[in-house]
């Protein structure tokens, strides 16, 4: 059965759309770079199997390299998610070189075959929930501006000048983007009602050290507490919120 892919390219970079088969989706505009990154995981939502996000070099156009850091930003969302990176793509070509992109499309559509369908490797419902948590992270301050500071810190370093390698800032994204984000999930969970640390840890697939970590965080800014005991195991819940 043929995967299912959108692909988010400029206009200027496909050919033929009659090159790709049906279960290959267009979403095609001038430039990727403005793309909100909450637009590149909502297929997700629908079962698709891939997403291909195509752009210009950025040493062509300052929108290459925008588009650059929110490749990065995404690539580290979706190995939160807990899928396979592989589901994800990011090549740039140069407008000088015509429309390349649908090459690019085509190895991606084989590299993906192997992969089971997207609801065989993770539930609907976890990952609804998961990118639910996801658009809220990315619709933060935080995140936003931790993608703005990108080039600033590869390029004129931090308050000391040490400049971050392209694997650094990835490490950097995804372990900042990882923490923000689960504390989002947590939240929404526990929002409807009340766990203990192990029900969080398999319901999120975290250590349970880790969770116990974020709640603490998020005790901490008067955003969770302890609500209920039960025997002698604690609760955790939102504040605030009534559940009678």
């Amino acid at each position: 059965m043929e995967k299912k892919v959108v692909v988010f390219a400029p206009t200027w970079g496909i050919g033929k759309r009659e090159k790709f088969p049906s279960s290959v989706e267009l979403w095609l505009e001038d430039t990727m770079a403005e793309l909100p990154p909450a637009s590149l995981l909502e297929p997700f939502l629908r079962g698709v199997d891939g997403i291909f996000l195509g752009d210009v070099l950025s040493t062509e156009d300052p929108e290459g390299k925008r588009s650059e850091g929110l490749a990065d930003l995404i690539s580290a969302v979706i190995s939160w998610l807990g899928i396979s990176p592989l589901r994800f793509f990011f090549c740039q070509v140069s407008r000088k070189g015509g429309e390349k992109v649908d090459r690019f499309v085509m190895d991606f559509l084989e590299r993906i075959e192997p992969l089971p369908s997207l609801f065989e490797e993770i539930s609907e419902e976890r990952l609804k929930r998961k990118i639910e948590a996801a658009k809220k992270g990315l619709s933060a301050r935080k995140l936003p501006f931790l993608l703005g500071k990108r080039d600033e810190l590869s390029e004129k370093g931090n308050l000391f000048g040490e400049r971050f390698t392209q694997l650094e800032l990835k490490r950097m994204f995804y372990s900042v983007i990882s923490d923000e984000l689960t504390a989002f999930e947590l939240l929404s969970l526990l929002a409807e009602r009340a766990y203990s640390v192990p029900e969080l840890a398999k319901l999120t697939a975290l250590p349970r050290p880790q969770v116990l970590g974020q709640l603490s965080n998020l005790r901490r800014l008067n955003q969770v507490d302890i609500v209920e005991i039960e025997g002698t195991t604690p609760k955790w819940g939102r504040k605030g919120i009534n559940r009678k």
